[in-house]
């Protein structure tokens, strides 16, 4: 992993960075909007929200969201979403969860350890102690060794396989948004399918059997099929 310090001009983010402090940390796509820039000027996507992971299982940041004004919207299984003011992102606090092959709390490089690909793989966090520099303050911006040089060739590269059919949706996803990946990668996740447990394979088949078209839940209903508190 690599880290540096990081100006973070929105205020929406410095807000919820000051909150909560080094007992959570911000990961995945905001993240790598906000560290990314500061290496080139090639275009990254848009987020769509800012996820927020604990550092300690037993830890609730949920009032500390609250505090800043921010109201639940929708509690998922493994999730819970916020909303604002009209124009801000929505925050997503990430409910502590783990099983054999998913760990989504710890340490910034233990759940970096978890992302699926490379790109995703950034994160902040307010230093410990605070810090800034011409009167702007500075955070902890950490990223895989990869992940700068995946974004500027828009590749996919597979970290790791939790959910093989949540990740083939992704993988659409991203495809949509300019990223290419390898038949390499379709392979790879064909492979996982077939290696996981049967109830999880025929799970996924029974869906797909009863469903006409696929919406973006599918996303949700697919990943928490092998999710467990």
């Amino acid at each position: 992993m690599i880290e540096t310090n990081v100006h973070v001009m929105e205020s929406q983010v410095r807000g919820l960075l000051n909150a909560i402090g080094v007992r959570g940390f911000i990961g995945g796509g905001f993240a790598r909007h906000a560290i990314l820039p500061n290496f080139t000027d090639h275009l990254m996507p848009l987020p769509g929200d800012i996820d927020i992971f604990h550092v300690n299982k037993d830890d609730d940041l949920t009032l500390d969201i609250e505090g800043l004004g921010y109201r639940v919207t929708k509690k998922l299984v493994h999730a819970t979403e916020f909303r604002r003011n009209e124009g801000e992102l929505t925050v997503q606090l990430i409910k502590p969860h783990a099983n054999d092959t998913i760990k989504m709390w710890g340490s910034i490089e233990e759940v970096l350890s978890n992302f699926d690909f490379t790109v995703n793989m950034c994160a902040l966090q307010r230093l410990s102690g605070g810090g800034s520099l011409n009167g702007y303050p500075l955070y902890r911006g950490t990223f895989g060794d990869t992940t700068v040089q995946d974004n500027i060739d828009k590749q996919l590269v597979l970290n790791h396989i939790n959910c093989p059919i949540a990740m083939l949706l992704r993988t659409c996803k991203y495809i949509g948004k300019g990223y290419k990946t390898t038949m390499m990668n379709l392979a790879k996740i064909v492979v996982a399918f077939e290696e996981m447990p049967d109830e999880y394979r025929y799970k996924i088949m029974e869906y797909v059997e009863n469903v006409d078209d696929m919406v973006p839940d599918d996303f949700t209903a697919f990943y928490n099929m092998i999710l467990i508190d």
